[in-house]
């Protein structure tokens, strides 16, 4: 059977009251070979929605603000390292500010002030190795 406006909804009305346990129902189309008696418990009040109070109503369309370049491209931290094809070629997971990006595997070259950068890295994961000037 399909219910012609959803699973938990029938275009039905209260016909009578049987005790305090039962309503009867009127029902239209396909709902007239059911049984119009009902418990109390399985009956809920019909609560409008705002599309059926507001009729008139348009909702706005949501913009999204633009995300300026130069926030995208700043660079939170240096997440990973590892090799690439040798131990002299190497990538590094860069975790950026904003978190509208993914985080991306870059060589050094493609750094944008990798140096600093790499140095507080390095520093990060051997504190005692690394000379600060």
């Amino acid at each position: 059977m399909t219910w012609p406006i959803g699973p938990n909804l029938a275009p039905v009305w209260i016909a009578a009251t049987i005790k305090e346990e039962g309503q009867t129902c009127g029902c239209d189309s396909e709902l007239e070979n059911k049984h119009p008696t009902f418990p109390v418990s399985l009956m809920k009040p019909y609560q409008p929605s705002e599309k059926d109070l507001f009729l008139l109503r348009n909702p706005s369309p949501l913009t999204v603000p633009p995300v300026e370049q130069s926030e995208a491209k700043r660079i939170k931290k240096v997440i990973k390292e590892r090799r690439l094809r040798g131990k002299y070629q190497r990538e590094y997971l860069l975790k950026y500010r904003n978190t509208v990006h993914e985080d991306k595997w870059l060589s050094e070259s493609e750094i944008p002030g990798s140096d600093r950068i790499l140095r507080e890295f390095r520093h990060e994961r051997r504190p005692q190795a690394c000379i600060c000037l």
